[in-house]
């Protein structure tokens, strides 16, 4: 159950002091009146010693009066007892309560004279009655009694006065309390008072690091302890949510957060100090391929050693961050100019081209680096993050390993892709993404051995964009595997009605990307939809780029022969461009190889190209692979091919890509054709 506190609470001072007066004035009052009960019970005693004793002494006195029976001299002897201011009524008896002698004081009491039935004394409200029997001198023989009655006013009287005295000792002694007892409670509040106002504050002001002093009481000190404790505690907790807010927990570097925290206070300082400040946006060239290559792990120690290595170059007052991924941002302070931010970024590519050691690895990593210049190219912090990962982006379509400075026509180009992107994302969902179909021929039996499925964006279905000017843009935005599902999907489909329709009973390749070849799930989903389609394998030819073979791994070699093993021809794309490597016709198990038509083009025109050409179909032959010729357009080009040894040819010179409309027909076509030229043989 919880209980809500009183509206209306005392602090814990006055409620020290409160106690403690109330503990002084119970124990002075309880005190006050045990000893005034005392003294009256003590008074009383006395006065009965004393009646006894006066008793005792009168009744000597009256012993001849009582034998010689005169009992005027025996109230002679009683009237003495005037003096006594206690004495009401004085008597003796003889003869069994006989009357003998008598006195009266003049206080106005009623005269008793009837004495008690037994020897002692009774105390009443305000008197005391006494007997006591009188005896000869040898103490052997009873001669009568002496009766005493005393009046206890006198006491009370001075009971009351007793009583004055002591309520006036017992005020003072409460004043001399009451001050005595907030200098007492101050010694005992005082810090939990601390406590209180330690608290008050870190409410307010969120400090943490506020310490409560030690008490030499040990429940005040264990208090302080825990508080201190506790409050150690949540500055830590704060500083590691701090440090997790502001760092990234890899790299130990800024974080995209803090970085934009400081460049945003840089940028209030530029505009009062005019201060030039340089941010540049760097990304590391082909870290995705060692990631996936070499594992995680090794992707990131190597981003925590280029953290390291920043540490090489960066000023004391310039901010390196992890922006995310493999994406670094810096901030340089109040620069001159563009030189200083030339040199740091040269700096950082000479620094960076040097080999990472990772395990048994010897890694090397280029970076891109897009600069800009505060305010010249950006007044916020958000805008010029993003000029500067377009500049970027400018240096890693470049080839990388440079540096640009951003300009306002990269920010046109950058809108433009972004354009590009959305109007891509639409055609995906708007099925504007075709298939151009472009047989291939057999130059030994002029038959067609084969068809290549090639990619087209039908934009807003009025305009075909080819693949050169939006596959780049699918493969850095991801949209690269759904574009790529869809070719294999309707290449196979078309395959399958082909089939049905006796058309075409070859094979059919199909283009796949780094990207999608290299992700399991994409493969066993071909796989799968192979089989819902009941096509032979066979029929089938994956063409793979160099680019896919970089950095290559077990996981992807294993890919290949799962594919082999499954009946799938595998082959290596415009073989002779790009990272180019003998070792991967020896390493992967390619079926076919297609010489790009770059080689082709000037064959006729360029010596070395033939011999190159020719080189490359030898090669081939040798490693047991079938060579196929793309972009032939010439006689003299299939003829030097031909006389080469060259097994396939593709290009304009034998069919230009065909949707699936005219492909259909030039296959009917092709068909009418051979059945009349056997028919013309036969």
């Amino acid at each position: 159950m919880n209980f809500s506190p009183d509206k209306h609470q005392f602090s814990i001072r006055s409620k020290l002091a409160f106690v403690i007066i109330t503990i002084i004035t119970i124990t002075l009052l309880l005190a006050a009146s045990l000893f005034t009960l005392s003294q009256l019970h003590e008074n009383k005693l006395n006065l009965i010693d004393h009646l006894t004793t006066l008793a005792k002494i009168t009744g000597d006195n009256a012993e001849a009066a009582i034998l010689f029976d005169n009992s005027n001299d025996a109230d002679k002897i009683l009237s003495e007892l005037k003096n006594d201011p206690h004495i009401i009524t004085a008597a003796i008896y003889i003869h069994k309560k006989n009357l003998f002698a008598s006195y009266m004081s003049k206080q106005n009491f009623p005269p008793v004279f009837e004495p008690p039935e037994i020897e002692g004394y009774i105390i009443e409200s305000n008197k005391i009655h006494l007997l006591q029997n009188i005896y000869t001198d040898n103490g052997l023989d009873k001669i009568g009694e002496i009766y005493l009655q005393a009046s206890l006013s006198p006491l009370y009287i001075q009971l009351q006065k007793n009583i004055f005295i002591t309520g006036i000792i017992v005020l003072f002694s409460l004043l001399i309390g009451y001050f005595l007892s907030f200098r007492l409670q101050k010694t005992i509040s005082f810090p939990i008072l601390e406590l209180s106002d330690a608290t008050k504050i870190i409410k307010n002001e969120k400090d943490y690091s506020i310490r409560i002093h030690r008490n030499d009481y040990q429940e005040i000190e264990t208090l302080c302890d825990g508080f201190n404790g506790m409050l150690q505690e949540i500055q830590q907790r704060d500083e590691h949510l701090q440090q997790l807010a502001s760092y990234d927990p890899l790299t130990g570097l800024a974080n995209r957060k803090y970085f934009s925290d400081m460049l945003h206070q840089a940028i209030i300082r530029g505009k009062r100090k005019s201060h030039k400040h340089a941010i540049l946006f760097i990304d590391l060239d082909r870290f995705k391929h060692i990631n996936d290559s070499l594992g995680h792990s090794i992707g990131d120690e190597l981003l925590v050693q280029v953290a390291k290595r920043f540490d090489l170059i960066i000023r004391g007052d310039d901010t390196v961050a992890r922006f995310g991924g493999d994406e670094f941002t810096v901030l340089l302070q109040e620069i001159n100019d563009e030189s200083s931010a030339t040199e740091v970024a040269e700096r950082i590519l000479e620094i960076m081209n040097e080999p990472f050691k990772l395990n048994s690895h010897n890694v090397v990593v280029s970076p891109s680096i897009g600069i800009v210049m505060y305010p010249e190219h950006g007044k916020t912090a958000e805008q010029l993050i993003s000029n500067a990962d377009t500049a970027m982006y400018k240096s890693k379509h470049a080839g990388g390993n440079n540096f640009w400075f951003f300009t306002e026509h990269m920010n046109k180009a950058a809108q433009k892709r972004l354009k590009l992107e959305e109007s891509l994302r639409k055609a995906i969902h708007r099925d504007e993404i075709i298939l151009h179909y472009q047989p291939q021929l057999c130059l030994k039996t002029n038959e067609i051995v084969g068809v290549e499925a090639l990619v087209r964006w039908n934009k807003n279905n009025k305009k075909l964009v080819p693949p050169n000017n939006f596959l780049p843009l699918a493969d850095e935005t991801g949209l690269i595997i759904p574009i790529g599902n869809i070719i294999y999907k309707k290449a196979l489909n078309t395959l399958k009605e082909l089939q049905k329709e006796n058309l075409y009973q070859n094979k059919i390749a199909i283009n796949m990307s780094a990207k999608q070849f290299r992700s399991i799930v994409s493969i066993e989903q071909m796989l799968l939809f192979i089989e819902q389609l009941k096509i032979d394998c066979n029929l089938v030819e994956i063409e793979i780029t160099e680019e896919a073979l970089i950095d290559y791994n077990d996981e992807l070699i294993s890919t290949m022969h799962t594919l082999k093993k499954q009946g799938i021809h595998l082959s290596i794309d415009d073989f002779g461009t790009g990272y180019s490597s003998l070792s991967y016709l020896k390493l992967f198990p390619f079926d076919i190889l297609k010489i790009d038509m770059s080689f082709i083009k000037d064959m006729q025109e360029d010596e070395k190209n033939q011999d190159i050409v020719r080189a490359i179909i030898d090669m081939s032959h040798h490693l047991g692979l079938e060579v196929v010729a793309e972009g032939v357009e010439t006689e003299l080009q299939k003829q030097l091919l031909t006389e080469m040894g060259c097994d396939i040819i593709q290009g304009y010179y034998f069919c230009k890509p065909l949707d699936e409309k005219h492909f259909k027909q030039f296959l009917l076509q092709r068909a009418t054709e051979q059945k009349q030229i056997n028919k013309y043989q036969a």
